[in-house]
C-alpha cells in the first residue's frame, strides 16, 4: 500500500523549485554541460516525483475522508515556524550583496540571491522531515 504518511509534500515542492534555480546558476556560470545535463535530469526526475505525490496523497485523502494527516499538520508547522527567518535572511543577505558587490546585469544579482535561498532552502528543506519523524516516532 503507497501512502505518504511520513513524508513532507511540501519539501518535494521546494527541492523542485530549489533545482531549478541551480539549473539557471550553472547556466548563467557557463558550466560545462555534463553537469548541466545531470541538473536537468535531476529536474525532470523531480517532476515525476511531484507526480506520483499527487497521485499518492489523493488516494490517501480518499481512504481517510479527506482528514488532514499527521504528517500534513507537522508539514506545515514546521514550515511556518521555518519559513519566515529565513526569508528574511535571505532579503538582507540580497540588499546586502546588492549595495557591496558588482554584478554583471539584475538577472545575474537575482540568480545570485536564489542560490544564497537555496543553500538556506537546503536545511530548511531538512529540517522538516526530521520534525515529522521525530513527532510520527513519539506519538
Amino acid at each position: 500500500m503507497e501512502t505518504m504518511e511520513g513524508l513532507s509534500s511540501r519539501a518535494l515542492l521546494l527541492n523542485q523549485a530549489m533545482e531549478l534555480v541551480v539549473l539557471l546558476y550553472l547556466i548563467e556560470e557557463g558550466s560545462s554541460w555534463l553537469v548541466q545535463v545531470g541538473s536537468a535530469f535531476t529536474l525532470i526526475l523531480g517532476f515525476f516525483k511531484i507526480i506520483k505525490s499527487v497521485q499518492v496523497r489523493k488516494e490517501d485523502k480518499e481512504r481517510t475522508g479527506g482528514v488532514e494527516s499527521l504528517t500534513e499538520k507537522y508539514d506545515r508547522l514546521a514550515f511556518r515556524y521555518l519559513l519566515l527567518p529565513l526569508l528574511l535572511l535571505v532579503a538582507g543577505y540580497s540588499v546586502y550583496c546588492l549595495l557591496t558587490w558588482y554584478y554583471r546585469s539584475w538577472y545575474s544579482w537575482l540568480l545570485e540571491s536564489l542560490v544564497a535561498l537555496v543553500y538556506g532552502c537546503g536545511f530548511i528543506v531538512m529540517t522538516p522531515q526530521l520534525f515529522i519523524n521525530y513527532r510520527l516516532k513519539a506519538t
